[in-house]
């Protein structure tokens, strides 16, 4: 379920940055049920459960999508959220690579890879929320 949750995240965060359009009355509750999920995956991940190894790409996913989305404070124009944020692409792309080698680190070595994952939400989490500062 989270899995699931997380990619219609990113699916609905892409969606969005393809239209320069900021999310209609939903960006705070999209934000926050990706946050809750990154939060519970870092308790699966611990676990071990068969799609552990999706959680940080999709997070990251949701991420790199997120930071195309339109901030809600230039509204009623469209600015995105890495158009002179405080994070950068480099930043994200960089997270996004290292998720990825995370996932399939998680597939592969099962002994040190809830450490890379859960390092990596940890990370994609803080970016998430504090991808709209510095207005």
């Amino acid at each position: 379920m989270i899995v699931a949750y997380l990619f219609v995240a990113a699916v609905f965060e892409l969606v969005l940055a393809l239209r320069h359009t900021i999310s209609p009355h939903g960006e705070g509750w999209i934000l926050l049920f990706a946050v809750v999920a990154m939060l519970a995956g870092l308790v699966l991940v611990f676990r071990s459960v068969g799609p552990a190894g999706l959680l940080a790409p999709l997070a990251a996913l949701f991420v790199s999508a997120r930071f195309y989305t339109g901030d809600p404070y230039y509204e009623p124009g469209f600015r995105a959220y890495g158009d002179g944020g405080v994070v950068s692409p480099v930043w994200v792309f960089g997270l996004l690579g290292l998720a990825l080698l995370a996932g399939a680190a998680t597939h592969v070595w099962r002994r040190t890879a809830p450490v890379e994952s859960a390092a990596m939400l940890v990370v994609l989490i803080f970016t998430a929320l504090f991808m709209g500062t510095g207005h």
